[in-house]
C-alpha cells in the first residue's frame, strides 16, 4: 500500500501549464514459506525450510509542462526523479562469477538509490468524439546501493570445505527500467458513452538482460573481497493491448470497464520465484463520482492466476529446472480530485 498525488496549474493567461506528481510505479511485496529445492554446486544441498522475502519499490516524483495549440492539440513534457527500493532474503545461486559460480548461500539483501527519466506525449482531438494521444517514456538506469550479508555453512560443508560460513559486503544493483512507447483513441459514438483503445510496446530486452549486482569491502578471509555477478533475466520485448468503457450513468457517476492483454517477457529458461511475472491478463472495474469541486474514483483490478512450467532450465545449477508457477493479483485503488 503506498499513497500517490499530482498537483496541476494554468500558468497565467498563457497556453502553458505546470504540473507536480508523486506515482509509485511498482510497490510490491513477497513473503512465504518453502522448502529449499536441493542444488547448488554439488546438486544436493539444501537450507531446509526458509522465508523467501523480496519488496521493490519504485516511486516517482516528476515536473511537467503542458501547451494547449487551440482547441485540437495539447503537448506535455517532464523529468521525473525515480526512488528504487530493493529487499531480498532467500537462498541464491551465484550465477557468472568464475570462483563461485553454483555455489549456494543464504543471503540477505538491500539496496536504494535513485536515477532520472523523461516523458513526452501529445494529444490530437479533431472532433468533439474523437482524440488521439501518443507517448514515450525514456529508459532508465538506476545504481542502488546498501549491503549483502549471509551464510553459506551447509554449501562448504558439503563441499569438505572448512572456510569461514558467515560474510557481509557492500553491495550496489544496477536496475534498468524499459522505454515504452503507445499509442491510443477515444471515441464518443454518444454523449453517455467513451469507448478507449491503447497500445503500448516495451523495451524490455534492453533493460532485463540481465541483472548487475556488485559487492565490495567483504569480511570474510575465505572469499574474494570484491566480486560482481550478473543474474541472467533475458526478458523479451512485448505489446500490451488495452481496452476500455466509460458510461456516464447519470451527471455525478461514472462507470468503468477494462481489459487488456500482454505476453509474459519472461522466458522459461529464466524463470523462478523471484522473477516470475507472468501476469497476462488484467480484467478492471470502476467508478467515478463527482460533487461540487470534488471527485472521487474507485478502482479494482484483478490479474487472473496464470500457470507457467520450466523444462530445463538455463540458471547456474539448473535448480530450478522442472519448476512450476502460478500466480494471480488483486489491486484496490481509491482517488480523490479537487478542482480550485
Amino acid at each position: 500500500m503506498f499513497p500517490e498525488a499530482a498537483f496541476g496549474a494554468p500558468v497565467g493567461q498563457t497556453p502553458f501549464s505546470f504540473h507536480l506528481g508523486v506515482t509509485p510505479e511498482a510497490a510490491l511485496s513477497a513473503n512465504w514459506h518453502y522448502y529449499d529445492t536441493p542444488g547448488g554446486a554439488d546438486g544436493g544441498t539444501t537450507y531446509g525450510w526458509q522465508t523467501h522475502r523480496s519488496d521493490i519499490l519504485v516511486l516517482r516524483s516528476a515536473a511537467g509542462l503542458g501547451l494547449k495549440l487551440g482547441e485540437q492539440l495539447t503537448f506535455g513534457i517532464d523529468a521525473g526523479l525515480v526512488y528504487n527500493e530493493n529487499q531480498l532474503q532467500t537462498p541464491y545461486i551465484f550465477q557468472s562469477h568464475p570462483a563461485l559460480r553454483t555455489v549456494k548461500t543464504l543471503l540477505d539483501l538491500e539496496t536504494s538509490g535513485y536515477g532520472f527519466d523523461g516523458r513526452v506525449g501529445g494529444l490530437w482531438r479533431p472532433h468533439e468524439a474523437w482524440q488521439f494521444g501518443v507517448s514515450y517514456k525514456l529508459p532508465t538506469r538506476i545504481r542502488t546501493d546498501g549491503n549483502a550479508s549471509g551464510n553459506a555453512s551447509e554449501q562448504l560443508s558439503r563441499l569438505g570445505l572448512g572456510w569461514q560460513r558467515d560474510f557481509y559486503y557492500d553491495a550496489e544493483v544496477i536496475t534498468n527500467f524499459p522505454q515504452t512507447l503507445g499509442a491510443g483513441a477515444a471515441w464518443k459514438p454518444h454523449g453517455r458513452l467513451r469507448l478507449l483503445g491503447q497500445i503500448d510496446w516495451l523495451n524490455w530486452s534492453s533493460a532485463y538482460e540481465s541483472l548487475e549486482v556488485n559487492l565490495s569491502n567483504g569480511n570474510n578471509p575465505d572469499l574474494p573481497a570484491s566480486l560482481r555477478d550478473d543474474i541472467p533475466f533475458k526478458w523479451e520485448d512485448r505489446f500490451v493491448f488495452r481496452g476500455g468503457l466509460e458510461f456516464a450513468a447519470t451527471p455525478a457517476l461514472d462507470l468503468r470497464l477494462g481489459y487488456s492483454h500482454g505476453k509474459s517477457p519472461v522466458p522459461d529458461e529464466t524463470l523462478t520465484p523471484m522473477t516470475a511475472a507472468i501476469m497476462e491478463h488484467t480484467v478492471a472495474a470502476g467508478m467515478g463520482w463527482r460533487r461540487g469541486r470534488y471527485e472521487f474514483d474507485l478502482a479494482y483490478q484483478w490479474n487472473p492466476p496464470i500457470h507457467r512450467s520450466v523444462g530445463q532450465s538455463g540458471l547456474a545449477a539448473g535448480e530450478y529446472s522442472g519448476g512450476s508457477y502460478r500466480l494471480g493479483l488483486h489491486w484496490l485503488a481509491l482517488s480523490t480530485a479537487v478542482r480550485f
